[in-house]
């Protein structure tokens, strides 16, 4: 922007022929750099940059070109961070580095127990069969020992988890069956007509319907008892009496058979009688004296 100059002074009002204002600090001379000697002393601010291109000359008069350009290559990729290849899990499809990774991972798996068995002193039993079925092992102690102690441990562990399952499935049934009892208890009260306040009109016609079915399968019960006992007290009184008949007979056909010895039994009878009431005759007269003396 220009000022279009007049008689009175600079003017607000631009104006293109006017020369263009410059602040005076533009303007202002260049202060000059100090000298010692004829050498030129840098300010505060030029001396950094002066210094690392002096460095750097002297680095590349000292080293070769090829060295000096990898470190500045290197430098260059310094925050560029090397990440490894992920390795993906699975079979090698490849026999001989399907072998070849078997040896190194083995050797380096048998190291490391080794390493564990000797710094941490413990029993460490390795055994490794290859794609080949042939065997590797290794074992701090003896693999027999640490095998049997595995299944001793094993064993125990089973044991110790069968008794804590069954320890819990035994709380779960008492707790159930105390449940059980306790909802039977409820019910018992009820039937018997206690208790029946907090039950509901429809609780009450169960009730009701349930003591009406358990009355009449109980009188049921009672009259086919009733019938089986008076069937059985039928039974043996018609045992009895067929015992009677067959005894009323044999003694019928007895009687008629010996009738002989039927009267002389008799007369026996009477000459014992007779001979007993002699025999029981006894003298009442009073006598004074010996006996036998008139």
């Amino acid at each position: 922007m220009r000022l279009r100059r007049g008689s009175g002074g600079a003017s607000a009002t631009p104006s293109i022929d006017s020369p263009p204002i410059v602040a005076e600090e533009q303007w202002a001379p260049r202060k000059a750099k100090k000298t010692i000697g004829g050498s030129v002393l840098l300010e505060p601010s030029e001396r950094k940059p002066f210094l690392y291109l002096c460095l750097t000359s002297f680095v590349c008069s000292c080293l070769p070109l090829p060295i000096f350009v990898g470190r500045i290559g290197r430098r260059e990729r310094g925050n560029k961070r090397m990440v490894r290849g992920k390795t993906q899990i699975r079979r090698i499809e490849n026999a001989a580095s399907r072998q070849v990774t078997f040896s190194k991972r083995r050797n380096g798996l048998l190291k490391k127990a080794y390493e564990l068995s000797v710094l941490c002193d413990a029993e460490v039993a390795l055994i490794v069969f290859s794609s080949r079925g042939k065997l590797y092992e290794f074992a701090s102690s003896s693999v027999q020992m640490t095998i049997e102690r595995y299944m001793m441990h094993t064993k125990d562990a089973d044991i110790s988890k069968k008794a804590t399952e069954e320890s819990t499935q035994l709380k779960f049934d008492a707790t159930s069956m105390a449940e059980r009892i306790k909802f039977l208890e409820a019910h018992n009260r009820k039937l018997l007509g206690e208790d029946l306040v907090s039950c509901s009109v429809e609780e009450l016609n169960g009730l009701e319907l349930q003591l009406e079915t358990s009355l009449s399968s109980i009188k049921q019960t009672r009259r086919r008892l009733l019938l089986e006992k008076i069937a059985r007290l039928n039974e043996e009184e018609t045992r009895l009496l067929k015992e009677n008949a067959l005894l009323r007979q044999q003694m019928k056909y007895k009687s008629k058979a010996m009738p002989k010895l039927s009267a002389i039994q008799e007369a026996d009878l009477e000459d014992d009688h007779a001979s007993q009431g002699k025999n029981m005759e006894v003298d009442t007269e009073l006598m004074i004296g010996m006996p036998g003396s008139g």
